[in-house]
């Protein structure tokens, strides 16, 4: 999880090359070795939907492009004993595709707030989700949003590894009454995604590819490059396509 959202993070944040529109949204070309499952974080632990995850979603820290933890969705601080952590959430907003003809609640201006991450703690930990990274919470005491700015989390023991664990997907944040209104249909189309993350999800053409526009209600969105991203699903020859101009980046293999 740790590699595929640090992965994510080079790809979104610090790539400035501008592609021509190919007459279907263009963007920066990345290839997904195939069809996610599903695009929910608290469930999905395929590389091509956390590869897509990382991109949409935010947690409370992110790593950056030397894998160094640094402050994401929000700010911290540490208690002496290395036990309790507070988070102090950032100004931010949730982004949804319009259903057309259906006006939502969460269409626009929708802050980001702490109990959208303690819902993601809570999913995890609940046995009627049956999640499959339900381990994750290991070492995780107990979790609490006192108000909608403050997260607190407190761990059974120091962890060293505690704040990068909170950049993987399955504690990015997830939107209690948005996930409710899914009926069961969260993360499977684009219409029943709520993201809070650098990029939003404009459309998905299964087995072919998934369009990522930037999200300009992001925090950090001035810093944010490419204007879009294209997740090309399936592609035979990476190296060979990237070499072709067919792609803008693949992942190579380590030496």
């Amino acid at each position: 999880l740790l590699v595929l959202c640090l992965a994510a993070t080079c790809l979104c944040g610090g790539c400035g090359k501008k592609q021509k529109d190919d007459g279907k949204g263009g963007g920066f070309r990345f290839p997904i070795d195939g069809e996610p499952a599903a695009l929910d974080p608290q469930m999905s632990r395929d590389d091509a939907a956390i590869t897509v995850l990382c991109a949409l979603f935010e947690g409370l820290t992110r790593l950056d492009n030397e894998g160094k933890v640094v402050p994401a969705a929000a700010e911290w601080t540490v208690s002496e004993d290395g036990l309790a952590y507070t988070f102090t959430i950032k100004e931010s907003y949730w982004n949804a595709n319009p259903v057309k003809g259906k006006e939502q609640p969460w269409d626009e201006n929708l802050p980001v707030t702490a109990d959208d991450f303690l819902f993601a703690f809570e999913r995890l930990a609940d046995p009627a989700t049956a999640s499959p990274l339900s381990g994750e919470l290991a070492g995780i005491a107990n979790v609490t949003a006192p108000d909608d700015k403050t997260l607190q989390v407190t761990l059974s023991a120091p962890d060293d590894d505690f704040l990068a664990k909170m950049a993987t997907s399955p504690f990015f944040p997830c939107h209690r009454a948005f996930f409710e209104a899914t009926a069961g249909r969260y993360g499977l189309e684009e219409e029943y995604i709520l993201s809070n993350g650098a990029f939003r999800l404009a459309a998905w053409n299964h087995n072919e590819s998934l369009l990522l526009y930037k999200h300009e209600q992001y925090h950090d969105a001035a810093a944010i490059a490419p204007e879009a991203v294209r997740y090309v699903i399936g592609v035979t020859d990476p190296i060979a396509a990237l070499t072709d101009g067919d792609l803008d980046a693949a992942p190579t293999p380590a030496p």
